[in-house]
């Protein structure tokens, strides 16, 4: 058993039976399985979620025990109002964790921003910049600010002596920042920034990269070979700093230097016990939260038990009744409301395909969706059942219909008018059809009434039922016995009529359309009892077509026809039908001509100047023929296709000839092969001879 919880309501069903005594179910069956397990799936997934967590804080714990930690490289810019931003605003490009501290001075003060935040917060670099104004007095703050525990290595960049240099070497030095770290290693931009006055010995500012103190040497080989090989570069000594105090020779930076860019790295190890807390506390939410959504869920699926519980009366011993077999009652309620509704919902499904039945029959054509919707499927065969006595209807259906499972489906009705019942069997695969017949057959003997059975071919379409049931009666196996009534000509009862009339629509021709239609008609009213059959079987047709086109035919006009009695009324109404499937016809193949003939005319022109364009080739390219080109050109342009061809050739030779080409090499290259012949053609079209024709143009540009 299973409860499923639907907002504030609770809808029960049935799974694999019952535990306990009489059937009754166990207190903590439906909590256990639903409740509780949604619960232990909710707690699984935050002890595996919060140890991953964890266990990726514990790694960072240890990558700051082994000092594997963040290496500061300085780099000199040259003008502070646009490499300062330059360089900040690519710094701020290459991390997510982007971490600053500024430093402004002069030749007096030392102006230091002490700053250390996420760069996320500043829109664009003039922010930064308002924030940039906080006055030490002791220079030497600038390195007590770092934590301890900091490894400094100094880089002397030689050979530096203009600012076109300098400008090079900074944007090098731009490049190198963009290279990425491997996946081990972590990324903060540390950002102190000095300006004096500008002199050739002194720096004007410093942009900080940081990475793992273990590809310390590694990065400062990407440092030196991110740069001119033809510049002098020298390293200082690293130096472990277990203080705050200023390692010897990084005095540099207030003394004297030897070169206008440097590079200064410096290891902090004091950086990443933030991002390890950060990182152990974000677990904790996400297991926090996970608990409270595991303990609503159990919350919500309780109350609806409890209301059912306090809904429910004691019972006559003054007890509660187990709330569980309460709930076990609704179960048997709700499974027999289902068995119910599915009942219903079944009996109005066949009463829906017996009236689309019944409205096939008699000509009232729905829509072709509708008919696909209620029988779905690939081939159709039609089997008459007539008895020599009148039985009962409901019965023969009953039998019929029950006959439906596995890969058929029976659908029967009883037509009054020719007094036979109608069974049509749906099935995917047509070699089935003597199957349905034999199944019929062994359901009317077990009914013990003489009856005759009769079957048509597969049919593919539902809108051939009509035609269909017309054979099968002709097929039925008393038909000797009443061969006045059911004889039909066999261009009725094949349908190839129908398929003429169909035919002659599809190519256009209304008259020879309507010409069939006056032969079918005749054909059908002299049969009476067949004729609404017969008729609604064309209808059934012309609908489809029409849906084919897009231009569905009204259900109410078609029923109108299908309720005409008089041939000529019919013929009318059939034949507007016909003149509006033509006209539709015609609009759509206009359309696709204009269409084919600007793709031809495209072909020509590009190939114009191939030697065997002849007409013949263009038809087989885009699939007609010969004469339809023909035509086409007739029709459109008043002009036979050689002669259109011709003029086109003979345009680019007059091109050719004004470039100065010889009559030869023009010959060749429009496409013909000799030279007499085209001196001919040239004539005919212009009346000069290309010789003529390049001396007149000549002599007009002269």
């Amino acid at each position: 058993m299973r409860v499923i919880m639907f907002g504030g309501g609770i809808s029960v069903s049935k799974a694999h039976g019952r535990s306990g005594e009489n059937g009754k179910l166990n207190r903590f069956s439906l909590l256990y399985k639903n409740t509780l397990s949604t619960t232990s799936l909710i707690l699984l997934s935050c002890v595996v979620i919060g140890a991953f967590l964890l266990n990726s804080a514990a790694a960072e714990i240890r990558s700051v025990d082994n000092k594997q930690t963040n290496i500061r490289v300085t780099l000199i810019a040259n003008d502070l109002d646009n490499q300062v931003k330059l360089m900040i605003e690519a710094s701020l490009r290459l991390s997510t964790n982007v971490l600053y501290r500024p430093f402004f001075r002069d030749q007096s003060a030392l102006n230091e921003i002490d700053l250390v935040t996420d760069l996320r917060k500043y829109d664009n670099f003039s922010q930064l910049a308002e924030s940039c104004f906080l006055l030490y007095k002791d220079e030497t703050s600038v390195y007590k600010s770092f934590a301890k525990n900091n490894f400094y290595v100094h880089v002397n960049f030689l050979g530096i002596s203009d600012d076109e240099a300098l400008n090079t070497a900074i944007s090098s030095a731009r490049e190198f920042t963009a290279l990425k770290p491997e996946s081990s290693d972590r990324i903060i931009f540390v950002c102190p920034i000095y300006f004096r006055e500008r002199n050739a010995e002194e720096p004007d500012a410093y942009l900080c990269f940081v990475s793992s103190e273990r590809r310390l040497t590694e990065r400062v080989n990407d440092v030196s070979g991110s740069f001119d090989g033809s510049w002098q570069i020298s390293f200082g000594d690293g130096v472990l700093i277990q203080s705050g105090e200023i390692p010897a020779d990084a005095k540099i930076l207030t003394a004297q230097n030897e070169s206008p860019l440097s590079f200064h790295l410096f290891l902090n190890t004091s950086q990443y016990a933030y991002f390890t807390l950060m990182n152990a506390g974000f677990a904790l939410i996400i297991a926090v939260a996970l608990l409270g959504l595991a303990a609503l869920v159990t919350y919500k699926n309780y109350l609806p038990l409890k209301r059912i519980v306090e809904k429910y009366p004691r019972d006559s011993g003054g007890d509660i009744k187990n709330e569980l077999e309460y709930i076990d009652e609704l179960i048997n309620k709700s499974h027999s409301q289902q068995k119910s509704l599915s009942e219903r919902i079944e009996k109005q499904r066949l009463l829906i395909a017996h009236q689309l039945l019944l409205a096939i029959f008699k000509g009232d054509i729905p829509d072709p969706a509708i008919v696909e919707d209620i029988f779905p499927f690939s081939c159709f065969a039609v089997i008459t059942v007539r008895f020599a006595v009148p039985v009962k209807s409901s019965a023969v259906i009953a039998a019929i219909e029950a006959l439906s499972g596995g890969e058929m489906t029976f659908y029967c009705v009883w037509l009054e008018q020719q007094g036979c019942f109608a069974c049509i069997a749906g099935f995917e695969n047509s070699w089935r059809l003597s199957e349905s017949k034999d199944l019929v057959t062994a359901a009317m003997e077990l009914i013990g009434r003489d009856c005759s059975i009769g079957s048509c071919a597969v049919e593919e379409m539902p809108e051939g039922m009509p035609g269909a049931l017309v054979r099968a009666m002709s097929a039925d196996d008393t038909a000797s016995d009443r061969s006045a009534d059911v004889f039909v000509a066999n261009d009725a009862l094949d349908g190839s009529l129908i398929n003429q009339i169909t035919a002659k629509i599809r190519t256009g021709n209304e008259l020879a359309a309507c010409n069939y239609l006056i032969r079918y008609i005749d054909l059908i009213f002299s049969h009476d009892h067949l004729s609404q059959l017969l008729c609604s079987e064309l209808l059934c047709q012309l609908v489809r077509m029409a849906a084919d086109l897009n231009s569905p035919l009204d259900s109410n006009r078609v029923r109108l026809i299908s309720e005409l009695s008089d041939p000529a009324a019919i013929y009318n109404a059939v034949a507007a039908i016909i003149h509006e499937l033509c006209e539709n016809i015609a609009s759509r193949r206009q359309k696709n001509r204009s269409e084919l003939f600007d793709s031809i005319l495209s072909y020509i022109n590009e190939h114009a100047l191939d030697y065997d364009l002849d007409q013949d080739k263009v038809a087989a390219h885009f699939g007609i023929s010969s004469n339809s080109l023909y035509r086409m050109f007739k029709t459109v342009l008043g002009d036979k296709y050689m002669h259109y061809l011709t003029e086109l050739r003979i345009k680019k030779a007059c091109l050719y000839l004004d470039e100065g080409h010889t009559v030869q090499d023009v010959c060749s290259r429009v496409g013909y092969n000799n030279v007499s012949h085209f001196i001919k053609i040239f004539n005919s079209i212009t009346g000069y001879t290309p010789n003529n024709y390049r001396n007149k143009n000549m002599k007009q540009k002269g």
